[in-house]
């Protein structure tokens, strides 16, 4: 559940962009988190998910989203990272 989760996500801000400084929507993008917020999934599913992404980075994940300097890209790595490692 927390692969499809975290791949659900991923496409969700390759489709939509990604954003800081707010969780986001369909309209502006998402941020890590919000991309994952969006899905239908329970919440204890989705923290499992954000939990994944936390374990590779050791801060919080909107902490990590919003620092200044960070990248789409870096994002998305991130995702695709935690979900080699399931």
């Amino acid at each position: 559940m927390t692969k499809r989760i975290l791949k659900a996500a991923q496409n969700r801000i390759r489709k939509y962009g990604w954003t800081q400084h707010t969780i986001g929507d369909k309209t502006i993008g998402f941020c890590a988190a919000g991309a994952i917020y969006e899905g239908r999934a329970i919440y204890s599913n989705k923290y499992r998910a954000v939990d994944a992404l936390e374990q590779l980075i050791d801060v919080e994940l909107t902490s990590w989203n919003d620092k200044p300097g960070r990248t789409k890209r870096q994002v998305l790595g991130l995702f695709q990272r935690a979900i080699n490692k399931l």
